[in-house]
């Protein structure tokens, strides 16, 4: 068993059995994220054109516009629910423009998830899935301060579920590359094709997943 990553289209493996030190550890949703740390291991490579990290972007997008449509769910529900003042705050402006808000943050998340499963089938998403990733860092920090401002002091404890969706939000939107990674991948690419030639590449890549 082993780890590995992609240096120059080369995939470097590192053997398991070689690790010096396995720390255990969990992400803010309490899932496994454990630390391996290599000493002298042995190395074996193989040519390919898989990136590791740019699939593992993807997946987290895909996971981020999940959570985001479970919170949006549950925080419309409570809004529903939760009376106050003799109405549903559902009923009330500054809720509604909060979930307003909320749901245009998702739907932007999805569209970008689509948008660069699509490119992948097409077999490049090294332009999709950077800005999918990226928009989708920035959503769920919108995300989680919207669903628990709707649910108010109860949505900080743990007996509520909506911790369920808020701390995946905060975990996936960490790995994989943070918004300042992704902004600057992004604009590497934006500048190394000019303004000449970046709305035809944009467009270009939209005819194609078509």
């Amino acid at each position: 068993m082993g780890t590995g990553g992609v240096v120059d289209g080369t995939l470097i493996r590192l053997m398991r059995s070689d690790a010096a030190e396995i720390r255990e550890g969990t992400s803010p949703a309490d899932e496994p994220r454990d630390t391996l740390r290599f000493d002298g291991a042995r190395a074996e490579s193989a040519a390919t054109t898989a990136d590791p990290f740019l699939l593992g972007a993807f997946a987290r997008t895909a996971d981020i516009a999940g959570a985001l449509d479970g919170a949006l769910e549950a925080s419309i529900a409570y809004a529903n629910e939760r009376v106050q003042f003799g109405k549903p705050i559902g009923k009330f402006q500054a809720v509604q423009q909060s979930l307003a808000v909320f749901a245009e943050e998702a739907a932007a998340v999805n569209c970008g998830a689509q948008a660069a499963a699509r490119a992948l089938d097409q077999g490049d998403a090294s332009f999709e899935i950077p800005a999918a990733k990226l928009r989708a860092n920035m959503a769920a920090q919108a995300g989680v301060a919207i669903a628990h401002q709707v649910h108010g002091a109860i949505g900080f404890t743990r007996e509520f579920g909506l911790h369920r969706w808020t701390r995946r939000l905060i975990a996936h939107a960490s790995e994989y590359g943070s918004e300042r990674h992704w902004s600057e991948v992004l604009g590497a690419r934006v500048a190394a094709l000019g303004a000449e030639s970046l709305w035809p590449e944009i467009a270009r890549r939209s005819d194609r997943a078509a």
